[in-house]
C-alpha cells in the first residue's frame, strides 16, 4: 500500500467535523481497511460513491476478513486478508469486470495477511508484497503489469521472509528494500531482489505498527506502541530522530504529498490509540498540527489521491469517515 501557522491556531481551527453524508458502512459489518473509493468490511470490497453509498460489493473467497488493500493501477487492486488464527491470502480485484482475477490455489499463510503493498519498478514490471500474522512476509518480485490472469502469475515464485518472532503487522518497500515491522518491537529491512536480511532495528520499545518508505526512498519512518514515531537510514540501520508525544500508541502512519500539506519539508499523518490524527514535519521531527479528533476509536488513515487525505476508525461498528483537508 503504497504514498507527503502556528501550532495554537492549528489546533483551534483545524479539528474536523462529521461529513454531511453518512458515514461508509460495508455490507458485512465495520470498516477494516479502506482504499480511496473502496473500503472492507470483514469479508468483501465495497465501492462507494461521494455520498458514501454503497454501490456495489464483492466477496473474497477464503477471506472471513479483508484487512488490507494497495492500488496496483487504475483498474485493479490487491487485497489481503483470510481466515484469523488458521489461514492468509492475497487477491487480485479488477475494478472494471469487479471481479477476482488472481489467486492462489491454496492459502499462503498460517494466519491472516494483515498488510500488502505494490510497487512499480520499471515500466511494466512490479513487486508485490504482503505480511502476516503467522510470523512471515512474502515478496513477489518481477511481475508483469499485464499478467495478472490466474493462469500468468506464479504464485509459487514468492521469497519467504522468516526471521521475527511475533506476528508481521506491516510491510513497504522502495527500490532497494523491503521492511517488516512486527509484534516483536522489531524491524527488519530485507533486500529487495533477494529477500536477504540487510539489517534488524530494535530501537522501539513496543509494537511496531507501522513502516513506510518516504517517496524519495531514502528514509524508512515507522510508528509503535511505544508512542514514538521514528526516521531511519534504511542504508545503514542508522536512527535520524525520534517524534514523541502524539497521542498514545502510533496505529497507523503515513506520508502525505507536499502538495497536500504545503510545506517544503516532507510531512506524514500519524493516528493514535487516543484517536487523534495528528501532522507531523519528518525533516525537523516535530508535531506540526492537530487535524482530526475522533471519540474513543482508533483512526486508520487513508490516501484516496494526491489531493485528499482521510481518516477512519476501524473495528467498530460506528465506522466513521473524515476527509482532511489539505493546507
Amino acid at each position: 500500500m503504497n504514498v507527503h501557522i502556528t501550532i495554537a491556531i492549528a489546533v483551534a481551527c483545524v479539528l474536523i467535523a462529521a461529513p454531511q453524508s453518512p458515514p461508509p458502512k460495508t455490507a458485512s459489518g465495520p470498516v477494516t481497511a479502506m482504499l480511496g473509493n473502496y473500503i472492507c468490511g470483514r469479508d468483501r470490497i465495497c465501492e462507494i460513491n461521494e455520498q458514501n453509498v454503497i454501490l456495489r460489493s464483492i466477496q473474497i473467497p477464503r477471506m472471513e476478513r479483508v484487512f488490507a488493500l494497495a492500488r496496483i493501477d487504475d483498474d485493479r487492486i490487491a487485497a489481503a486478508g483470510g481466515i484469523v488464527g488458521k489461514s492468509g491470502d492475497v487477491a487480485i480485484i479488477d475494478l472494471k469486470q469487479w471481479s477476482v482475477v488472481s489467486q492462489p490455489p491454496a492459502p499462503l499463510f498460517k494466519d491472516a495477511a494483515v498488510s500488502i503493498v505494490y510497487k512499480k519498478n520499471a515500466k511494466t514490471v512490479g513487486r508485490l508484497a504482503a505480511a502476516s500474522s503467522d510470523k512471515t512476509a512474502l515478496l513477489f518480485n518481477n511481475i508483469a503489469l499485464n499478467n495478472f490472469e490466474s493462469d500468468k502469475i506464479n504464485w509459487d515464485s514468492g521469497v519467504r521472509l522468516e526471521g521475527h518472532t511475533g506476528p508481521v503487522l506491516t510491510i513497504d518497500m522502495n527500490d532497494a528494500f523491503v521492511a517488516t515491522g512486527s509484534h516483536d518491537r522489531t524491524i527488519r529491512v530485507w533486500n529487495g531482489a533477494t529477500g536477504a536480511l540487510e539489517r534488524t532495528l530494535t530501537n522501539h520499545g513496543g509494537a511496531v505498527n507501522a513502516a513506510v518508505f518516504s517517496d524519495d526512498g531514502t528514509k524508512l519512518i515507522s510508528g509503535s506502541d511505544d508512542g514514538t514515531v521514528r526516521v531511519w537510514d534504511p542504508a545503514n540501520g542508522r536512527m535520524i530522530r525520534i517524534i514523541r508525544d502524539l497521542g498514545g500508541k502510533i496505529i497507523s502512519l503515513t506520508i502525505v504529498p507536499n502538495a497536500w500539506s504545503g510545506a517544503a519539508s516532507a510531512h506524514a499523518l500519524t493516528g493514535a490509540s487516543d484517536g487523534t490524527v495528528n501532522e507531523i514535519d519528518l525533516d525537523e521531527g516535530v508535531f506540526y498540527r492537530k487535524r482530526v479528533q475522533f471519540t474513543g476509536e482508533w483512526p486508520y488513515l487513508v490516501v484516496p489521491n494526491l489531493s485528499v487525505m482521510g481518516a477512519c476508525n476501524v473495528g467498530t461498528d460506528r465506522g466513521l469517515y473524515r476527509v482532511i483537508p489539505g493546507h
